[in-house]
């Protein structure tokens, strides 16, 4: 009801009758609570800011990203406050989305595509994109404001993505001697490929379980080598800040550290499998915990090749459960490559 009547197009003589006649406010139907969003949504409300303020925006899942996938576009947040406390039953009753065109570069002058209205909800999570199409390798940045159960707005607040390339599809030719018939030529598996984002210093997360309880040798790092890329690619996406941990259970504060980038002689970029020694380590887990992307103008990602644990001689890790915070899934690259 609310996203219907924020989306009609009142001017302010209309308002102003409607104010100026409480009987036709109260016959209209018009609850005070909705009445005044209503006029809060329409700017000529100056009511006291809320405690409520969003954070931790998200687009597809992720903060700022890189590479957002046109058919899967979702907006997020978190509900926190501008102050010290938020008084008891405090909690979003609307929100109102704005999305703008940045260009290419994310440099020009921003342009209003789209805009939600004032939606009555509480939700705050996997809020569908219902705009226009948008532009592949195209950079947007939305804001968001939320009203909290007073009907009072809080501050607007920003955030930035940018969306991928359109998918790619096999090359197709003729093979010689083939007679004619065409067949497919496929990307071979390259490793694994986490979500591209901005920001280098956003941790990510590799876990391996290995099923079971066993003494490790050693586990080997090896880089990702991208043929599609060039071929000096090798190396490309391996952590610049990482710590190796290792766990016989699965909570969180039984991971022991056992190496990290910081003892190692690491080339820039690795180009070479990195062998971590384990003089047989009783575990279960491994965890990659990089606190650093790999780093490019405006993109960090992590990439590998692949990760082993050795066991007497034997890679035991091949089949295993991979767990990871984020990822880029294609046919060259997923976690279960690694």
């Amino acid at each position: 009801m609310i996203g219907d009547m924020c989306k009609v197009d009142v001017t302010k003589p209309i308002i102003w009758d409607v104010l100026m006649s409480k009987t036709q406010v109260f016959k209209s139907g018009i609850s005070l609570g909705i009445f005044c969003l209503l006029f809060s949504c329409l700017g000529f409300a100056q009511e006291t800011t809320s405690a409520l303020l969003p954070y931790r925006l998200l687009t597809s899942g992720r903060e700022n990203p890189l590479e957002v996938s046109l058919d899967s576009l979702r907006f997020s947040w978190s509900l926190g406050s501008s102050r010290q406390t938020i008084s008891r039953g405090s909690e979003q009753r609307a929100f109102s989305l704005k999305l703008w065109d940045v260009g290419k570069d994310g440099n020009a002058k921003r342009k209003l595509i789209w805009e939600s209205g004032c939606v009555e909800a509480a939700d705050v999570r996997a809020i569908p994109y219902s705009g226009p199409q948008l532009k592949d390798r195209w950079r947007y940045t939305w804001n968001l404001r939320v009203w909290d159960e007073k009907y009072r707005p809080s501050k607007s607040v920003w955030a930035r993505f940018e969306t991928a390339a359109p998918p790619t599809r096999p090359i197709r030719g003729s093979w010689i001697g083939s007679g004619g018939k065409f067949k497919p030529l496929e990307f071979p598996p390259e490793g694994f490929l986490s979500s591209t984002v901005i920001e280098k210093d956003i941790a990510h997360h590799i876990v391996i379980d290995l099923g079971r309880l066993l003494k490790a040798d050693r586990i080997v790092l090896h880089p990702a080598s991208p043929f599609r890329v060039a071929t000096d690619s090798t190396g490309m996406g391996f952590p610049q800040k990482f710590t190796i941990k290792t766990s016989v259970s699965s909570r969180p504060e039984s991971f022991e550290a056992v190496s990290s980038s910081d003892d190692l002689d690491l080339a820039d970029p690795v180009r070479e499998a990195v062998s971590i020694e384990l003089d047989r380590r009783l575990l279960r887990y491994v965890l990659l915990e990089s606190k650093e992307r790999y780093a490019l103008p405006e993109r960090s990602f992590v990439s590998l090749g692949e990760i082993e644990v050795f066991e007497a001689g034997k890679n035991v890790a091949l089949g295993c459960p991979v767990y990871v915070s984020d990822e880029t899934v294609s046919r060259s690259y997923k976690r279960s490559f690694l």
